[in-house]
């Protein structure tokens, strides 16, 4: 059963990796809001070698405030404002954005295409293995790259570029599945450089051997809020894995861990939807 599960969830991220190519197809019309653009359609990656779309959310009053905003930076951003490029539904930020914008205080949101092919192997920080025998894969980590380049790369450029908080407890990390995996892992990389990270149904189980040998290690150094997410509908062994690495940052961290699991939800996009504003609202009390 575990196998079944676990190949469930292979399937689906193998899925995402063919998104852009069949949301092209479809020939969609855009949903996204006037608040979005693409900010470079070939944004390089130096720590990869390679180039990648990257999107970005104004608030309603950037242009009519001199405020500094916070940044929360998302992965998978193929699904985060656009039905026309997601795979299975969007994330709904910007629409989400524009409805919390009169009650909450506002950010700037910044969102990463995914690499393809290259997903698994840019969100993983460690070499696995799935499947077995003809179809048995090995996945190459290179998370450790892609943190560097938010890191270096993206993040001073978005500085210079637009008026954000240059405040490193200002910036903010989210993504969910494989997406959710890279997110904590950043903020262990480069401690005290995240001001949060949102962990939504965190692919654990692919890495989860070296993941907790990590975190027992350096998850002391973790000292920025994490809100972690799943649901009882995505398979038997997500909300206790999540759960372990719950406690484990409780026992050998300061950081503050907001645990959020969800009887009826299940592995995609329209869960995600629906907790992503949720999510915001806990966010903004660490701006």
């Amino acid at each position: 059963m575990k196998q079944m599960i676990k190949t469930g969830l292979l399937f689906y991220v193998m899925l995402l990796c063919m998104e852009k190519g069949r949301a092209q197809a479809a020939h969609k019309e855009s949903t996204a809001s006037a608040q979005v653009r693409v900010l470079d359609t070939a944004f390089y990656m130096p720590q990869l070698q390679r180039h990648r779309r990257v999107w970005i959310y104004l608030p309603k009053n950037y242009y009519q405030s001199k405020e500094r905003f916070p940044v929360l930076y998302l992965h998978d951003g193929q699904n985060i404002f656009d039905a026309a490029t997601s795979f299975a539904g969007e994330w709904g930020v910007d629409e989400a954005m524009d409805s919390l914008g009169s009650s909450l205080p506002q950010c700037v949101i910044v969102a990463i295409d995914n690499g393809g092919d290259k997903r698994l192997s840019e969100y993983s920080p460690y070499d696995f293995t799935l499947g077995e025998g003809d179809k048995k894969m090995s996945v190459k980590a290179e998370g450790d790259a892609y943190a560097a380049f938010l890191l270096k790369t993206l993040r001073p450029y978005v500085r210079n570029h637009f008026r954000v908080s240059r405040r490193d407890k200002h910036q903010f990390i989210a993504g969910s599945s494989m997406g959710g995996l890279i997110s904590l892992y950043a903020v262990m990389r480069n401690p005290g450089k995240w001001g949060g990270a949102g962990v939504f149904s965190p692919a654990f189980w692919v890495v989860k051997q070296p993941l907790v040998a990590a975190l027992e290690k350096k998850g002391k150094s973790i000292r920025c809020p994490i809100y972690l997410h799943a649901g009882q509908q995505e398979g038997p062994e997500m909300v206790p894995d999540m759960l372990q690495v719950s406690q484990l940052l409780d026992r050998v961290s300061k950081a503050k861990i907001t645990t959020v699991i969800r009887a009826n939800e299940g592995h995609n996009e329209a869960a995600w939807r629906r907790e992503f504003p949720l999510f915001y609202q806990w966010l903004t009390h660490h701006f």
